[in-house]
Protein backbone atom coordinates (compact mmCIF):
# COMPACT_ATOMS: atom_id res chain seq x y z
CA UNK A 1 0.00 0.00 0.00
CA UNK A 2 1.07 3.36 -1.13
CA UNK A 3 1.21 6.30 1.78
CA UNK A 4 -0.18 9.64 -0.10
CA UNK A 5 -0.73 12.88 1.96
CA UNK A 6 -3.19 14.37 0.23
CA UNK A 7 -5.59 11.22 1.49
CA UNK A 8 -4.33 10.75 5.19
CA UNK A 9 -4.62 15.44 5.41
CA UNK A 10 -8.35 14.20 4.34
CA UNK A 11 -8.76 12.38 7.64
CA UNK A 12 -7.68 15.25 9.93
CA UNK A 13 -7.95 18.75 10.79
CA UNK A 14 -4.37 19.70 10.14
CA UNK A 15 -0.52 18.30 9.15
CA UNK A 16 0.15 19.14 12.83
CA UNK A 17 -2.75 17.15 13.62
CA UNK A 18 -1.18 13.87 11.52
CA UNK A 19 2.41 14.31 12.61
CA UNK A 20 1.04 14.45 16.71
CA UNK A 21 -0.61 11.27 15.62
CA UNK A 22 1.69 9.19 14.02
CA UNK A 23 4.38 10.12 16.30
CA UNK A 24 1.69 8.68 19.65
CA UNK A 25 1.39 5.22 17.28
CA UNK A 26 5.00 5.33 16.40
CA UNK A 27 5.61 5.35 20.16
CA UNK A 28 2.88 2.78 20.96
CA UNK A 29 4.67 0.11 18.19
CA UNK A 30 8.00 0.85 19.29
CA UNK A 31 7.05 0.23 23.16
CA UNK A 32 5.47 -2.77 22.25
CA UNK A 33 8.14 -4.28 20.14
CA UNK A 34 5.60 -4.77 16.97
CA UNK A 35 8.28 -2.61 14.64
CA UNK A 36 11.45 -0.98 14.65
CA UNK A 37 11.78 2.71 14.62
CA UNK A 38 12.64 3.33 11.58
CA UNK A 39 10.03 1.17 10.15
CA UNK A 40 7.00 2.27 13.03
CA UNK A 41 6.48 5.79 11.17
CA UNK A 42 5.20 3.69 8.06
CA UNK A 43 3.25 1.20 9.69
CA UNK A 44 1.53 3.81 11.42
CA UNK A 45 0.78 5.82 8.52
CA UNK A 46 -0.43 2.45 6.53
CA UNK A 47 -2.73 2.31 9.90
CA UNK A 48 -3.82 5.67 9.38
CA UNK A 49 -4.65 5.35 4.89
CA UNK A 50 -6.59 1.58 6.35
CA UNK A 51 -8.79 3.39 9.17
CA UNK A 52 -7.11 1.20 11.26
CA UNK A 53 -6.05 4.21 13.38
CA UNK A 54 -8.81 6.92 14.56
CA UNK A 55 -8.07 10.68 15.27
CA UNK A 56 -10.09 12.46 17.33
CA UNK A 57 -9.89 16.14 16.92
CA UNK A 58 -8.62 17.94 19.64
CA UNK A 59 -6.66 14.68 21.11
CA UNK A 60 -3.33 15.47 19.75
CA UNK A 61 -3.37 18.41 22.30
CA UNK A 62 -3.39 16.09 25.26
CA UNK A 63 -0.14 14.05 26.14
CA UNK A 64 1.42 15.86 23.15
Amino acid sequence: MEIVLDELLKKVDSRYSLVIAASKRTRQLTKEGKAAANKAVVVALKEMMQDKLIIIPGEEKKNA
